[in-house]
This record gives C-alpha cells, sequence and structure tokens, in this order.
C-alpha cells in the first residue's frame, strides 16, 4: 500500500496494470483499476477498465458501483 509515500496511487496504478497483464479475467482487479484511475483524474483510462467488465461475472452490487462510476466518467 505504501499510502504514506506522495504517489502512492499512481504506484497503486502501475501495479494493478501489470496484475491485469498477468490476469486479465479477473473483473474484480479491472474495477479496482478503473476507481484508482478515476481518483487520479484518468477517466478515459477508468472507462476503459469499466467497460472491461461489462461480459464478465459481477455480484450485482459491484455491477451498481461500476454502473454508478462508469456514469461518472461520462
Amino acid at each position: 500500500m505504501e499510502s504514506h509515500e506522495e504517489n502512492y496511487q499512481q504506484n497503486a496504478l502501475l501495479h494493478l496494470r501489470k496484475a491485469l497483464a498477468a490476469y486479465p479475467e479477473d473483473a474484480h482487479v479491472w474495477i479496482q483499476a478503473g476507481i484508482v484511475a478515476f481518483k487520479l483524474k484518468e477517466f478515459q483510462e477508468a472507462q476503459r477498465c469499466f467497460e472491461a467488465t461489462r461480459n464478465m461475472v459481477l455480484s450485482e452490487h459491484v455491477i451498481l458501483v461500476r454502473d454508478l462510476y462508469l456514469a461518472r466518467c461520462l
């Protein structure tokens, strides 16, 4: 986590991108990457991450959260 460091969110996004390269079928990693990208105001990347999960299995709650973030990206 290293949340005490100033650039921890950028580092987290870098590690999430690596995780996505290794596990592209994991919808929850896509959601996490999307949320971090959103927080960094990387709205296009966040949108791509959220849209990547449209055909993946997620709980109803996570789908609703995803859709909320996706709408905010637009």
